[in-house]
């Protein structure tokens, strides 16, 4: 004998609106997440945050001459500096369109989710205007 809830359409949209899709929407905005996450490599950039900028940088001299040591200290820190500046900007795009996806999925599951009580509040609506 076949199961009930089986063979009834109403029931089988349901478990399709409610449960099927729903997970595909959140394994797609999991994996949105992830890319944003990796195509900024914000792990690597929070790792290599002072480190000098694409590894440019002078070693000091083993003879012992102020105005070298200075010289060398002097761009080394310009290079970290340069390095901080440009991986914050680029902490910071990745954070921002992190959020927006955060955000943008969260606003799709939700509009998922409610889109069938949207759909009787508009045909109820409609019948007002009508009538």
């Amino acid at each position: 004998m076949k199961d009930f809830l089986n063979e009834n359409i109403f029931f089988l949209l349901m478990e399709w609106h409610f449960f099927d899709v729903p997970k595909k929407i959140l394994a797609a905005w999991k994996n949105f997440l992830k890319f944003t996450f990796e195509f900024f490599s914000i792990s690597l950039l929070l790792k290599t945050f002072f480190y000098h900028w694409r590894r440019y940088r002078f070693f000091y001299q083993k003879k012992f001459n102020p105005w070298d040591y200075f010289q060398t200290f002097v761009f080394n820190v310009f290079s970290r500096l340069i390095g901080v500046v440009l991986r914050f900007f680029v902490l910071l795009l990745g954070f921002v369109l992190e959020i927006f996806v955060l955000i943008f999925g969260l606003i799709l599951f939700l509009s998922w989710i409610f889109l069938p009580l949207f759909l009787i509040i508009m045909v109820v609506y409609g019948f007002k205007i009508i009538l």
